[in-house]
């Protein structure tokens, strides 16, 4: 029992993942493996962007008892992440990092669910 390998979420980039899955493989079923080059790496799809989004935005305007700000803090820490938002990165590791019902989260939040709101506004996608 045990693991191999630890693969961090986000799971990017494409090449790394898939470099590091291959090297688990026995040496004799291994393809022989290409250079890992950051252009590999695809661009974040925006309607799957919109999306979390949008139940991210869902999640923060819940009443208060029905939203879980741990859950929705790792949630868009990691839309932070694979967007290249650090600003919505940090603004999340935030509200994880603050007392779940304290006033200081439910600052927090409020913020927190502004930016997306403004990230949304500015992802509109037309289907």
């Amino acid at each position: 029992a045990g693991a191999d390998a630890f693969l961090a979420k986000p799971l990017m980039p494409l090449p790394l993942f898939q470099r590091t899955i291959l090297t688990q493989l026995p040496a004799e079923q291994r393809p022989p493996l290409r250079p890992v080059a950051v252009e590999d790496q695809p661009a974040p799809d925006p309607l799957a962007l919109r999306d979390d989004l949008a139940l991210a935005a869902d999640v923060l305007n819940a009443p208060s008892e029905g939203r879980n700000l741990p859950y929705v803090g790792g949630f868009l820490l990691g839309i932070g992440r694979c967007a290249d938002d650090a600003e919505l990165g940090d603004a999340a590791l935030r509200l994880i990092r603050a007392e779940e019902e304290s006033a200081e989260a439910r600052q927090r939040a409020e913020t927190l669910a502004a930016m997306v709101q403004d990230r949304l506004a500015q992802t509109r996608v037309a289907i």
